[in-house]
């Protein structure tokens, strides 16, 4: 696989390691030949030779200085290996087979050399960069300074840029007087290291990477759940997340060269197991260590992990009546999963072999889907990817409210309030509220012109079609019911929806002519400019500023000028116009361009939303020949770039993300304005200025009708030669479309804006906040079996919460039982024994293996105290032998030693 554009923990494990190796094996070399020697190096390189390079280095005179690079990059190194030594070695502890004796031995032996090697550098000067400025070494002289935060930061950009000038010359020391030279090694020296450690540091690398991501939209979602951000943004930073996770996940170092690893073999690797049983109960535990399994089990996204097994499940019940009423885990999202597990396997059957790429006949659907229904189509073991991406959403959940449905009221909501029917009939209330006849009628004209023969109505469904695409599904098996329980599903539709029409807006496919009108917005923009400039115009067009505002669209720049002749001129440059035309004669005006000329300026216009280039930018590079991840990751870096102001490489997957974040508050603005409907108002304004001025038109065009770009051009020329004082029936073309412009601007100026502005990240006003709306239940998350917990732990604490309160409920009936025998006339010991037979068919019914051990009344004291003990049975000591004795497991030292229960009074 490709280097990883990511500075993901094992990428930089990886580079680190090499860096450390060449340098040590370069300076080494180097000293030798001054010797007159030359080194021989084994390949791969052991422990001990690299012991062995850093004393030559160390004991080198003249004495050398080393990189402060270097240091850097065996701090990372070291502190990488040391977090993986540490959780391997919580799973070692108290194991019987010794299953990562051998792992966790070879992790300490590298450590330890490691330090070793620093130990021996630090005793040298230290060398500061030339280029980069860190200032942890004070004068550059240490025996033992420490690299600041900054330079830490910068940790993957030094293992990047600084590379080894010279080819190794390396291997035991031998004299040039023998005329031989060792064969030359490798550009990149590996270290020896066995298969075993090398696959154990990649597991741990990469369940780190996708824990960082976790953690990082926890945060997002919780931001859109407190209205900092919106629902497209939070969904959008989560799929770009998701293809993180997906090349992360291909980075993993298998044990051989077979098939990508996959999140059972990773379980098994890890001697982790998980099993349910009738009762619900959920059993997580390594077999090595309780405390290592209360760490694991988040880190290796447990609760995800039984939720798709469940889901698994459920697909092979579709297929074999044995499994239907099996169940993994009675968390409520397993029972989501299982109301879309009919239509997912309709949708497999329907696409039979045909590769997704996330298009099912028309049906866009996101990662977390495909995954699902890929476990349909394959039904087979669960990739690593799939398990990370279902825990991410149920991380989200409680950002809903545990309500998976509010994704698709959120998405239905923002079609509507966009849709071009419902901003249609608003203005028309507008138009009839605002008691200025002139103005009524002209806005009826301007909506008849657009709304001919129910455009907006034909716009609506043309826009949402891609929700359901052409396929005839059934009713009961319809792709678009997913959307009420895929969150993530819905707000990549809405994401899908308002990308795609933002891209065919500028770029319409053939044959369709929904597309900006450039001519038309270029033009108003300069008219209603020149016309504010000289307060013809009293207030502020907020539409037609956001589209001005844009400047960076190629093909569109207005500029501002100090003179009516000044717009004029600027116009004309921008349609084409050399400037050169003006330089020869300032006082002739300069004729228009030719067709084509205009017509290429026009062309060149291009979305503005990032969201909207990234995509069609990606499909550029990958029609070039780029494969898709590069297409991906280079779109992404050039947004990074155009974010931080500077060149960016290689940011840690969260540094990527967050970076991404900043730009969202003003793309999406850009993502949501209708460009095209806009530029449709602005045509239709000029169309019905040439319709209301027909004589002013003539006298200044003559017989020709003119096009958008020639009014323009004739109406800016007429307005810079015309005085401001010129009586009324002489006023120019400017100042009459002014007339017709203003009071739109009061009364709906503002509408594409505040629609595009609408749940957009930065302006979500109280009220539409989702905490305002309902509360997050983070406070009452719920455990594997479907119960709520105020504060959830790990699942072992969970069981034991579950097994203490039945026992409890047990125990408490059976003290009530012994009293209600005190009306019989029998003896305490008959009531005793009568009342431990009771309890022991009880723990039976509540499938809990336990039985009554001694059973004591104190009459002194009217109490009865109770013992239990295992029931001992084939099933209970074969759960014994895998997760030993739950006694112990609950802290009692031996089975009924302490487990007592006194009667209430």
């Amino acid at each position: 696989m490709e280097s990883s554009p990511l500075a993901d923990h094992y990428t930089r494990y990886k580079l680190g390691t090499a860096k450390v190796i060449r340098w040590l094996s370069q300076q080494a070399q180097r000293i030798t030949e001054r010797s007159g020697n030359v080194m021989n190096l084994p390949s791969p390189l052991t422990t001990k030779t690299l012991i062995r390079l850093a004393k030559i280095i160390s004991f080198a005179k003249p004495k050398l200085k080393v990189p402060i690079s270097i240091l850097l990059v065996i701090e990372d190194v070291i502190r990488g290996r040391q977090r993986c030594a540490d959780f391997y070695g919580q799973l070692e502890v108290n194991t019987t087979d010794g299953k990562f004796t051998p792992t966790n031995a070879s992790h300490r032996h590298f450590i330890s050399v490691l330090e070793e090697v620093r130990t021996l550098l630090k005793a040298l000067d230290i060398e500061q960069p030339k280029k980069k400025d860190y200032s942890a070494a004070g004068n550059g002289k240490s025996t033992g300074d420490k690299p600041t935060k900054s330079a830490r930061k910068n940790i993957f950009e030094t293992l990047e840029l600084e590379e080894p000038s010279d080819r190794l010359q390396t291997l035991p020391v031998t004299s040039k007087k023998d005329g031989k030279r060792p064969d030359q090694p490798p550009d990149d020296p590996e270290l020896e290291e066995d298969a075993e450690s090398k696959m154990a540091m990649s597991v741990w690398c990469m369940f780190e990477d996708i824990r960082e991501i976790r953690y990082h939209l926890q945060s997002v979602w919780r931001e859109y759940y407190d209205g900092k951000i919106s629902f497209l943004a939070a969904v959008e930073l989560t799929q770009t997340a998701f293809v993180f996770i997906e090349h992360i996940v291909e980075g993993l170092e298998p044990n051989d060269d077979g098939p990508d690893i996959s999140y059972d073999e990773i379980s098994d690797f890890l001697g982790i197991e998980t099993s349910m049983g009738h009762n619900g109960l959920i059993l997580f535990m390594n077999k090595t260590n309780i405390a290592a399994t209360s760490d694991a089990a988040e880190l290796l996204c447990i609760s995800a992990w039984t939720v798709l097994q469940d889901f698994r499940t459920c697909i092979k019940g579709a297929h074999n009546p044995r499994y239907k009423n099996i169940r993994q885990s009675h968390q409520p999202f397993c029972d989501t999963l299982r109301q879309c597990e009919p239509i997912l396997r309709h949708m497999a059957s329907v696409l039979g072999n045909q590769p997704t790429h996330g298009d099912v006949k028309g049906f866009w659907i996101d990662l977390f889907t495909q995954d699902l229904l890929e476990m349909c189509r394959a039904r087979g073991p669960i990739p690593i990817e799939t398990v990370a991406r279902c825990q991410v959403l149920l991380d989200a959940l409680p950002a809903f409210a545990g309500q998976t449905h509010i994704g698709n009221e959120v998405l239905k909501e923002t079609l509507e309030r966009s849709s071009y029917e419902a901003r249609f009939k608003g203005y028309e209330q507008k138009v009839l509220d605002c008691g200025d006849p002139k103005l009524a009628q002209r806005a009826r004209g301007i909506l008849a012109t657009i709304n001919q023969d129910g455009n907006f109505s034909r716009m609506d469904n043309a826009r949402s079609k891609g929700l359901v695409g052409s396929y005839p599904w059934a009713s009961d098996l319809n792709p678009e019911t997913l959307l009420e329980h895929l969150p993530l599903l819905a707000g990549f539709r809405l994401c899908h929806l308002k990308v795609g029409h933002c891209l065919s807006s500028f770029k319409a496919p053939a044959g369709d002519d929904r597309e900006v009108d450039h001519a038309a917005l270029l033009s108003m923009a300069y008219l209603y400019r020149a016309a504010r400039s000289i307060d013809l115009v009293q207030n502020e067009w907020a539409d037609m500023e956001t589209v001005i505002a844009s400047q960076a669209m190629d093909g569109f720049y207005v500029r501002d000028a100090d003179s009516l002749a000044g717009y004029a001129r600027h116009f004309d440059l921008a349609i084409g116009v050399s400037a050169s035309a003006f330089a020869r004669d300032a006082a002739r005006r300069p004729g228009l361009p030719g067709k084509p000329t205009i017509a290429a300026k026009m062309k060149k216009l291009q979305p503005q939303s990032n969201f909207a280039r990234r995509r069609a930018h990606g499909a550029d590079l990958v029609a070039s020949g780029l494969n898709g991840y590069s297409a991906f990751y280079a779109t992404l870096y050039k947004e990074a770039q155009r974010i931080n102001k500077a060149p960016t490489t290689h940011l840690t997957s969260v540094e990527l993300l967050q970076t991404i974040q900043r730009g969202m508050e003003i793309d999406e603005v850009y993502l949501k304005f209708d460009f095209w409907a806009f530029s449709m108002r602005c045509r239709a304004m000029l169309n019905n200025l040439r319709k209301a001025e027909p004589g002013s038109m003539k006298k200044l065009m003559g017989k020709k009708t003119p096009d958008i770009i020639e009014l323009t051009h004739a109406v800016l020329w007429q307005a810079a030669d015309t005085s401001l004082n010129s009586r009324e029936r002489e006023r120019p073309l400017l100042a009459r479309l002014a007339d017709s412009l203003q009071p739109v601007i009061v009364h709906d100026g503002a509408s594409f804006v505040s629609v595009a502005q609408h749940g957009t990240s930065g302006h979500i006003t109280e009220s539409e906040r989702p905490s305002s709306k309902y509360q997050w239940n983070g406070g009452e998350q719920t455990n594997a079996y479907g119960e709520k917990q105020d504060h959830p732990g790990t699942y072992r604490e969970a069981l034991d919460d579950y097994v203490d309160e039945k026992r409890n409920r047990v125990l408490n009936a059976t003290c009530a039982k012994f009293r209600e025998l005190e009306k019989a006339d029998i003896t305490t010991e008959k009531r005793l024994g009568l009342t431990r037979a009771w309890a022991n068919e009880e723990f039976v019914k509540a499938e809990l293996p336990l039985l009554i051990d001694t059973m004591e009344f104190l009459e002194g004291y009217q109490k009865v105290l109770i013992t239990t003990k295992p029931k001992r049975d084939p099933a209970l000591d074969m759960m014994l032998s895998m997760f030993g004795d739950p006694f112990k497991l609950y802290g009692w030292d031996e089975p009924g030693s302490a487990a007592q229960f006194k009667m209430k009074d």
